[in-house]
């Protein structure tokens, strides 16, 4: 801008020079050739005075037009000076407008991020507090069940001491009866035992040993060895003795579902011995034939006795020596 305004100003004064001169020059060369010369220079100096002071008015008004023109180039450079400072300031601005535009998005989004903890931490404590409410009414129902487990429990012990008591008085009862029970029992036992007692003394008396012995020897159906031995002395009692399958009514035991608890007796006669069918289910065979319920039969050595239709046995009379 001031470089313009100094080729405006050079180029006023060159032309008012300029002009000036082409007016001296004119009128110097018009002043031999024309009479009434005076009065002609007259009018043109006082033209070339005018011309001159035009021109020194116009150099007058360049130089404050120059003035002027620097003056307003000088406020020009400190309003430029002035912009390029604004300019400095606005970039510094911007840029501080940037960094805090910057940490306000920053700042945005910590505060997003705090928002979406402070969320989570929100749900999270809503979550507990409906946990512990949860807890709370579980201890709550817990309390009533323990009030009601203590109460059944006062309930049962109460029922269980009137239990108890019951029961020991019964049992106090039951040991009472038992008492006399057993106190009645074992005088019945010793008044049995005094009964059996006489009773075998009488037998003992009574029995009188056979002259011989009996040995029942054979097999049942399935194979297996049957041994009956059956000794003087149970030959020679008065009843006899009793073949069957139950222990509690028979001297001798044959342990088979064809014998009857009862089955038969044998007895000593004289010097023989007999056999007699106690009503027997499977009925008893002497040597093939079926002898009769409550019929005695005599019995040899080598005579076969059978049991129903599974045990068959061999007769060997032993004779005792007098």
């Amino acid at each position: 801008m001031s470089n313009v305004t100094r080729s405006i100003s050079a180029r006023r004064i060159a032309r008012i020079v300029v002009a000036a001169c082409i007016v001296l020059g004119v009128a110097w060369d018009a002043v031999p050739a024309q009479p009434g010369a005076s009065t002609v220079d007259e009018d043109m100096v006082r033209a070339v005075a005018t011309a001159a002071e035009i021109a020194a008015q116009r150099d007058t008004e360049a130089r404050e037009a120059q003035a002027a023109a620097n003056a307003a180039l000088e406020e020009a450079a400190e309003a430029q000076a002035r912009a390029d400072a604004a300019l400095d300031r606005a970039q510094a601005l911007e840029a501080q407008a940037n960094a805090t535009q910057a940490e306000r998005d920053a700042a945005r989004a910590e505060a997003e991020t705090l928002r979406a903890e402070a969320a989570e931490k929100e749900a999270a404590r809503v979550a507990l507090e409906q946990r512990a409410d949860t807890a709370l009414e579980q201890a709550r129902e817990a309390q009533a069940r323990a009030a009601t487990l203590e109460r059944q429990l006062v309930q049962e012990q109460r029922h269980f001491y009137l239990a108890l008591v019951a029961a020991s008085l019964a049992l106090l009862a039951v040991i009472l009866v038992a008492w006399r029970f057993a106190s009645r029992r074992r005088l019945e036992l010793a008044a049995s035992e005094a009964a059996r007692r006489a009773s075998e003394e009488q037998l003992a008396a009574a029995v009188t040993a056979a002259p011989f012995s009996c040995l029942l020897e054979g097999t049942d159906t399935n194979g297996r060895s049957v041994v009956v031995k059956i000794g003087a002395e149970q030959l020679g009692s008065r009843d006899g003795i009793v073949v069957g399958r139950n222990p509690a009514q028979a001297g001798v035991v044959l342990d088979h579902p064809e014998a009857s608890r009862e089955h038969f007796r044998l007895a000593a006669t004289g010097r023989s011995i007999s056999i007699v069918d106690l009503h027997s289910t499977n009925g008893t065979f002497v040597n093939g034939t079926e002898i009769e319920p409550d019929k005695a039969t005599v019995l040899s050595s080598g005579d076969e006795i059978r049991v129903g239709a599974a045990i068959r046995l061999t007769v060997s009379i032993d004779r005792v020596a007098p």
